[in-house]
Parts: structure tokens; C-alpha cells; sequence
């Protein structure tokens, strides 16, 4: 796989993150369902949408099995989200379990 596609998989993963944030930022402190329909939220969908047109540009050049471990990478950026831009705490096994994360998309990716 050439470097281009690893950067664009990556990329997918960041928006899919940047999507989720902006969906936790807008909704965090609004139990009203109105309050939650703000900027933010729209910008996590605008996020969210531009992941999807990137990850279905790699679907077409990138074989499957080599793809999908990038969703991964997904699970690693939202938790560290979640700890450095909201302060949440995250017990040591979960970063255990993302240092597996990482490694066995490192091993797949090669």
C-alpha cells in the first residue's frame, strides 16, 4: 500500500474523531434535544461526511483487509480526545488495550 492511501486512511480516522468530538462538544451539558442542534454539531456532520467520501476513495484502491484495521486507529484518536480536550480519565487497562490497538495495526499495515 503506498504511503498516499496510509495518509488518507489516517486522514479518514482523523475526521471520523474530529466528528465525534465536535458531536460530544455539542451535545455535552444539553439535555435538550434543540439546545443540541448548534454549529458544532453540524460540524461534526461535515466532519463525519468528509471521513466517509475519503474512506470510500481508499474502499476503491485499497483492498479490505488492508483498509479496515485504519477503523482502529478511530478508537485510539476519540479516547485520547476524550482525556486531552475533556478531561476524562482513562484507566490504565485502556491504555493497555490501545497500546494492543496501535501495535497490531502497526503489524497489519505492514
Amino acid at each position: 500500500m503506498s504511503w498516499k492511501l496510509v495518509l488518507l486512511l489516517t486522514l479518514s480516522s482523523l475526521l471520523a474523531t474530529s466528528g465525534q468530538v465536535l458531536f460530544k462538544y455539542a451535545t455535552n451539558g444539553r439535555p435538550n434535544v434543540l439546545q443540541q442542534l448548534n454549529p458544532a454539531l453540524f460540524a461534526g456532520f461535515v466532519c463525519y461526511g468528509m471521513g466517509a467520501v475519503v474512506w470510500i476513495y481508499c474502499m476503491a484502491r485499497v483492498p479490505l483487509l488492508k483498509a479496515y484495521p485504519f477503523t482502529a486507529l478511530t478508537f485510539l484518536l476519540t479516547i485520547l480526545a476524550g482525556v486531552l480536550v475533556f478531561g476524562e480519565e482513562a484507566a490504565p487497562s485502556y491504555w493497555i488495550g490501545l497500546g494492543f490497538i496501535l501495535a497490531g495495526l502497526l503489524l497489519v499495515s505492514l
